[in-house]
């Protein structure tokens, strides 16, 4: 079942708004090496058929392939509304198990000052550098671990999921990058529910998918009127170093423990 194309902007919308999460645009392969390979000769993952995609088996085999593997999940924002423009990036990583976590976030503020929030957890201890104007803060909690960009998995699953479920996607080609053939999943406007509304002018997207089942890449780009304005907003998202990511001690832990304790 599709997800309203509106529900997911506002989604978008609402992460960026909120500091959860510029720069340059990801999504897709981006890599030099890349050539076509025939779409006849790929064994396509769970989920996949030559007419179409479904959302929920895909992201479930995404989720189980990259079970206890460790991988870096990038993320990026845009979203314009009446002229005003804002963007953020997330950059998480985390080991096979989970623990330890890093997690890069950056973003406008609510006065357009630029915030630059940075976490480190292991286990259940919480580590925080909150960055506005030149001014660094830190902030030591004890809570369960959390995944930024796919909670409750770090694989960023649910993003996947919500992906794919405001269009159907079909295979339309497929390239072989580093060695591993990808299947390229693409949707237009007229793959989206709400454009026989009339509310969407603009949609494209695209997925890369290995025949395991790993979604390496995706993005979207939608213009669209919503409560009487005209609303652009873009996402996109890539996963590298899957199995050999690490998580180093930041230099900057002492400080976050002697702040904490001061306070």
């Amino acid at each position: 079942m599709r997800r309203p194309l509106a529900a997911t902007v506002a989604l978008t919308a609402l992460l960026l708004l909120a500091g959860c999460t510029g720069g340059t645009p990801l999504g897709g392969s981006g890599s030099a090496d890349g050539h076509a390979v025939s779409l006849a000769s790929v064994q396509y993952p769970a989920g996949v058929t030559n007419e179409s995609v479904d959302a929920k088996t895909v992201s479930q085999g995404h989720e189980a392939a990259l079970a206890n593997r460790s991988l870096t999940f990038h993320l990026q924002l845009n979203q314009t509304v009446g002229g005003n423009s804002r963007s953020g990036i997330i950059v998480e990583k985390t080991t096979g198990d989970g623990s330890p976590m890093w997690t890069r976030a950056r973003m406008p503020g609510a006065s357009g000052i630029p915030v630059e929030r940075v976490v480190y957890q292991r286990g259940d201890k919480r580590f925080e550098r909150t960055t506005v104007n030149g001014n660094t803060s830190y902030r030591v909690t004890t809570r369960p671990p959390s995944f930024g960009i796919g909670a409750p998995s770090p694989s960023g699953s649910r993003l996947v999921n919500q992906t794919l479920s405001i269009a159907q996607f079909t295979p339309t080609r497929a390239e072989s990058v580093n060695g591993t053939t990808l299947v390229v999943l693409t949707a237009s406007k007229s793959d989206v529910s709400d454009a026989v509304n009339g509310n969407v002018s603009k949609f494209d997207a695209s997925m890369t998918i290995d025949q395991q089942g790993v979604v390496h890449s995706f993005q979207y780009e939608v213009t669209m009127t919503q409560g009487g304005q005209r609303m652009s907003v873009s996402e996109s998202a890539r996963l590298t170093n899957i199995g050999s990511t690490t998580v180093p001690r930041p230099n900057w832990l002492d400080k976050a423990n002697a702040s904490s304790s001061s306070a």
